[in-house]
């Protein structure tokens, strides 16, 4: 459980560090849904850095589940955030190449009566898009991200494994629906 606790407060940091790094002049913030499936919703932030150059953060709660079944309870959640960079190019008048890193965390606690298991997701990966502008304000984009992960397992309802894991997909395409506003720094 501390592990829990210690992964949640750093991930925390992490966005709150990422979101108070501000420019001293006007740049452009961005907030929207990605979608990677009919039951895979994310929020997105993005903040301007320099030009053509954002910070990203990406919220999910994947999962919240709780059964009864006979005399068994059972319980699900899910949680997991990415914070990464992009880094973005030209490639016609209203389309630019998005790419950079991106590190991510996934937590998946589930317990069964008296029995509990934790899954620590842990890894890196790298953005690879297409944005459309469709207005100053609004940008529609397709992503994926290939990744290389680490997946720990502990608890009592959970066998203590360790499994390292790369992904590349293409079934893991996201739409991103983005709106654009700019902020100025007081």
């Amino acid at each position: 459980m501390k592990t829990f606790h210690f992964t949640l407060v750093l991930l925390l940091s992490l966005s709150l560090q990422a979101h108070s790094q501000t420019s001293d002049s006007t740049s452009w913030r961005e907030m929207g849904l990605r979608l990677s499936g009919v039951d895979n919703l994310d929020f997105i932030y993005k903040k301007q850095l320099g030009e053509n150059r954002y910070k990203r953060i990406r919220l999910l709660f994947s999962d919240l589940q709780f059964r009864r079944l006979n005399d068994t309870n059972l319980f699900n959640a899910s949680l997991g955030g990415a914070l990464g960079w992009e880094k973005r190019r030209t490639i016609a008048e209203k389309v630019q190449f998005l790419h950079g890193w991106e590190p991510f965390l996934n937590l998946s606690f589930n317990s069964t009566n008296d029995r509990f298991g934790l899954n620590t997701i842990l890894g890196v990966g790298y953005v690879l898009g297409f944005q459309l502008t469709v207005s100053e304000q609004f940008y529609v984009a397709l992503e994926t991200i290939p990744s290389l992960s680490i997946n720990l397992n502990a608890g009592e309802a959970a066998s203590d494994a360790v499994a390292v894991g790369a992904g590349f997909n293409s079934n893991a395409v996201a739409l991103t629906l983005v709106y654009r506003f700019q902020a100025t720094k007081p």
